[in-house]
């Protein structure tokens, strides 16, 4: 039977424990259909727990990301204490899609797999450790897209957890992941189909010398387990190698053979060489001289200024030590890149379209891209990326306070979280989505959006160690995480500071970051 609570139309109950209960719903007052997270109301008195809930439901406000179920807002009303969510009708709960299932392909565990990793990852990143990780929390959308759902993350935990806890989880699901494993095509993939045995043994450890420290490492070790496995695929042609192959010509079938094995292993090591953990170099699309879409380039004079941020400044970090940096002039793109401009690079190379979350392409900003993938797209366009020194020295435009556009801003200025503003100013606008580029006003030399709206990919490695030399850094030679700044539309307003600092793995991509070019230099001189 349905009924209403607050501005809300509850209709099937998805999900029901001791603290709280998932509802399908529609808002009256947007008649968005929605997802409900209710905290039972008899616990609404009891303000430890309530207390709780509503700490738990103002972290995951602040969250964005592609494979995590985005929170709307936070309800508190009389007797009503809920979380409204984005509602995927078609979905279900994974453990429920898998046990449908006789088998996995390789392939699909990757895919899988890859999807928990990069959301663990980027809530550990936040600063949320998960009190309950397995795989009922969650859904799989008609598209296979994996998306964590917070249903069962529990509420007034007792006993705090730890990354340890969370690693030894993601251990047991790979276990239940890889237990479905089938050779596909007849080709090698190991004895019994046990070629996680390590990871899910290492991820599982007790003993916290042997474990996995973070879910990076564990990441890393997927990835690497994943190219090396496609190795064999390619290099091992059949499951019984010890089986001899007698055709009358022979000299045709190893030319032909030879001509396969080039093709495969071209085809897997160059879709590979863009998501590997730990690779330092990658496949370049080839240059192309000419711009494939109409990029607009601002000229960003050359000159000096204070790179980092004083101590004095608000909400800083240990990472924005100051440094007299001298800057070259160069050429970046007024605007962010837009899906209009990085669809006519993916339908000219046959890449795949990223997605847009529903929110439109067109003007938008691109996003759900990796650095590896922007990175081919700014050479097949004539450019770069820029380095973070020019990121911060363009986005400052002569200015040395917290934001181009002086000690705060306001969401009529900038696309952030508003219920996240900066120090103790007061709340704005959260629109909870990209707007289109150059929505706002510009900085002092014409470029829009360097804060807020999404984040943007810099060239350098991350690292709070590197001593950067005085004249145009590039960033350490070699790391784990790529540099990214500027803040974005789910981001709070400190984040989208002038000197704040941001990283993340190459091989990630996020509904909060895309990219701004810097036009290569032979280029630029001919743009003149």
């Amino acid at each position: 039977m349905n009924r209403s609570v607050s501005h809300f139309t509850l209709f099937e109950c998805l999900h029901d424990d001791n603290y709280t209960s998932i509802y399908q719903a529609e808002n009256n007052i947007t008649n968005q259909k929605v997802w409900l997270k209710v905290l039972n109301p008899d616990l609404i008195e009891r303000e430890e727990i309530k207390n709780a809930f509503v700490e738990q439901g103002n972290k995951w406000l602040s969250l964005g990301h592609k494979n995590i179920i985005q929170v709307f807002q936070l309800v508190e009303e009389d007797g009503f204490v809920a979380l409204e969510m984005e509602n995927f009708e078609d979905a279900e709960p994974f453990d429920q899609y898998l046990s449908k299932l006789t088998s996995l392909s390789f392939a699909e565990i990757k895919d899988y797999y890859r999807q928990i990793l990069a959301s663990v990852i980027y809530m550990h990143k936040q600063g949320i450790v998960l009190n309950d990780l397995q795989l009922s929390c969650f859904i799989i959308t008609n598209n296979e897209k994996i998306k964590w759902t917070w249903f069962t993350e529990k509420v007034n935990v007792r006993t705090l957890p730890t990354i340890s806890s969370n690693i030894h989880s993601l251990g047991l699901i790979l276990k239940n992941l890889s237990a479905l494993l089938k050779s596909r095509n007849n080709l090698y993939l190991g004895r019994d189909n046990n070629i996680f045995k390590q990871i899910i043994k290492k991820a599982t450890n007790k003993d916290g010398s042997i474990q996995y420290a973070n879910v990076y490492e564990l990441s890393k070790d997927f990835e690497k387990l994943i190219f090396a496995t496609y190795e064999k695929m390619a290099l091992v042609p059949s499951e019984d190698k010890k089986k001899k192959i007698q055709l009358p010509f022979k000299w045709i079938f190893a030319l032909f053979f030879l001509f396969i094995f080039v093709s495969v292993s071209y085809i897997i090591i160059r879709d590979l060489s863009k998501e590997i953990a730990g690779k330092e170099d990658i496949s370049v699309v080839k240059k192309n001289g000419d711009l494939k879409s109409s990029i607009e380039f601002v000229d960003i004079p050359g000159g000096s200024f204070m790179m980092g941020s004083p101590t004095s400044e608000p909400q800083r970090e240990l990472d924005e030590p100051q440094y007299f940096i001298a800057v070259g002039p160069f050429k970046m793109s007024k605007y962010e890149i837009t899906f209009d401009q990085y669809d006519a690079y993916c339908e000219a190379t046959g890449k795949i379209k990223p997605e847009d979350e529903g929110w439109g392409r067109g003007n938008r900003p691109v996003i759900n891209v990796t650095w590896n993938e922007v990175n081919d797209f700014a050479a097949w366009a004539g450019c770069r990326l820029p380095t973070e020194a020019e990121w911060e020295y363009a986005c400052r435009a002569g200015t040395a306070t917290p934001f181009y556009l002086g000690n705060n801003i306001t969401t009529n200025q900038v696309n952030y979280n508003g219920d996240r503003p900066y120090h103790t100013y007061p709340k704005g606008e959260n629109r909870q989505r990209t707007l289109p580029v150059g929505s706002f006003q510009p900085n002092s030399w014409g470029l829009y959006d360097m804060h807020g709206n999404v984040a943007e990919w810099c060239s350098d490695w991350f690292s709070k160690k590197y001593v950067p030399p005085t004249k145009d850094p590039k960033g350490p030679e070699k790391g784990t995480y790529k540099i990214i700044r500027g803040g974005s539309w789910c981001i709070d307003a400190y984040m989208a500071r002038s000197a704040k600092r941001d990283s993340d793995l190459p091989y990630f991509a996020y509904s909060s970051v895309g990219i701004r070019l810097v036009l290569l230099e032979n280029n630029a001189k001919k743009s003149k």
